[in-house]
């Protein structure tokens, strides 16, 4: 591309590009036809958002809209993509079904605007083409799958608020997902309950089933239990949905993608593969401590037996006998109970992390948590009776220097302690307030069946004029 035609598309310079043309009138001819060329000058004042500039390049040589750059890119993509509403329009109005060219991975410049977020530009383009809102990538995702995927939740609504076709909200992705399907992995019911409004008289997109025979009630099913999704559940029940196994459909079972079905449970893993490391990392340094606290306990150990002229103040003793045992035999027994303890509890924690398959459920994670605590707080305790052994000449600096220490454990140990105790009672309150309107229909749900099936014997029973007509014709 000449060097002044490249300035003027940067800067949206009209002026300058006129004085090119009159310099040289088939520059852009050239330039359109002479050989291979990444960029061209709509490709970059559609970047910088000059509308003018478009205007002009485009008035004279519209081709320039539907060519593409090095990512496979046309100006209207390029535009969409920067959010510049202006020139979206000018190449619009000049040709509306550029809306359908793809870039070079699949993508229509619609989908590109619902990625990133461009509301105005989304809503230009829908506006002008709602029939490309139907175009799928090469990929098979579908533009409201692209809108949940990319956490564009305000696009969605854009889409949802201004599509009328039905066909529009049934396409599904590579992996037979709906758009249902995607939400109702989402924990958040007001954008579920966005689409459902539109989708719930739509029985076969309710229990459509992707490739793995779930349907949305069972994706919000299987994502860990908050309480938006618990509502996203009630609202699909009320609406008739099933489960994957209810339906009389029978499909083969593939192993899938699901990206909102993994998003909880590959998140969770991953989040429990990190404690795990973490817990083994912790067990393992505390097993190494310990362990050398046996080989090497506070003041070290006789280098020689002594098992003459023994007396109460220096008793016999013999060659690799614990100094802290003569010396301090109450202390020793304290510390060989805490350093066992921190020692034993590390190894069954490791034995515990080994079998990463153990690690599941809340219970063991808690008693996991536990053994944590009373290996490290057996650890300081093991701590302190060292330093006090092996400070004893100083006594009262010892003594500060070892309570301090335990008196702030000890308090970040309760405070954790407390907290723990009234964020359990809080949350089984909230669960009685969230589910004592389900325990209500629960035990009312009995009494209606029965009605129900009194009032349809009551049906089948002939009413009082026709039992006395029988009456009178027997008689």
């Amino acid at each position: 591309m000449d060097g002044k035609l490249y300035e003027a598309a940067i800067t949206g310079n009209v002026s300058q590009l006129h004085e090119l043309l009159q310099e040289d009138a088939n520059i852009l001819d050239r330039l359109l036809f002479g050989g291979e060329v990444r960029e061209n000058p709509l490709h970059i004042a559609a970047q910088y958002g000059h509308s003018n500039f478009v205007r002009e390049i485009s008035s004279r040589k519209l081709e320039f809209a539907r060519k593409s750059n090095s990512q496979g890119r046309c100006p209207l993509h390029v535009a969409s993509e920067r959010g510049h509403v202006e020139v979206v329009k000018e190449l619009l109005q000049r040709d509306a079904d550029v809306c359908f060219v793809r870039d070079g991975e699949g993508r229509t410049p619609l989908h590109i605007a619902a990625m990133r977020g461009r509301l105005k530009v989304l809503e230009e383009l829908v506006s002008v083409r709602p029939t490309a809102a139907l175009v799928l990538t090469d990929q098979g995702d579908p533009i409201l799958h692209l809108c949940v995927n990319h956490g564009q939740w305000e696009a969605l609504k854009i889409l949802v608020e201004g599509i009328n076709d039905k066909e529009f909200f049934k396409l599904k992705d590579r992996d037979d997902n709906t758009i249902l399907h995607l939400v109702a992995a989402k924990p958040e019911y007001k954008d579920f309950k966005l689409l459902f409004d539109r989708l719930k008289t739509e029985k076969d997109v309710v229990n459509s089933m992707n490739v793995n025979g779930s349907t949305a009630l069972d994706i919000a099913k299987g994502i860990r239990a908050r309480y938006g999704r618990f509502k996203i559940r009630r609202t699909l029940k009320k609406a008739g949905a099933k489960k994957g196994k209810e339906l009389s459909r029978n499909r083969p079972k593939k192993r899938t993608s699901f990206k909102p079905q993994l998003e909880g449970s590959s998140n969770d893993s991953q989040s429990h593969d990190r404690s795990q490391d973490a817990l083994m990392v912790v067990a393992i340094l505390i097993a190494t401590v310990t362990y050398g606290g046996v080989l090497n306990p506070p003041g070290g150990v006789w280098q020689e037996d002594k098992r003459s002229n023994c007396t109460e103040d220096r008793g016999c003793h013999y060659s690799g006998e614990a100094i802290m045992s003569s010396n301090f035999p109450v202390l020793y027994i304290l510390y060989t109970i805490s350093n066992t303890i921190a020692f034993v509890v590390s190894l069954i924690l490791i034995l515990l992390l080994v079998s990463r398959s153990s690690f599941q459920g809340r219970v063991l994670k808690r008693y996991l948590t536990v053994m944590i605590w009373i290996a490290v707080s057996s650890l300081l305790v093991t701590y302190s009776l060292s330093f006090f052994t092996l400070c004893k000449d100083d006594l009262k600096s010892t003594v500060v220097i070892i309570v301090v220490p335990l008196i702030v454990f000890g308090g970040m140990l309760i405070i954790a302690l407390l907290v723990f105790v009234c964020m359990f009672h809080f949350a089984k309150s909230l669960i009685r307030i969230i589910g004592i309107k389900r325990l209500f229909d629960w035990m009312l749900s009995p009494l209606s069946r029965s009605r129900d099936s009194e009032d349809q014997r009551s049906s089948l029973l002939p009413s009082q004029p026709e039992l006395q007509q029988v009456v009178t014709a027997s008689s």
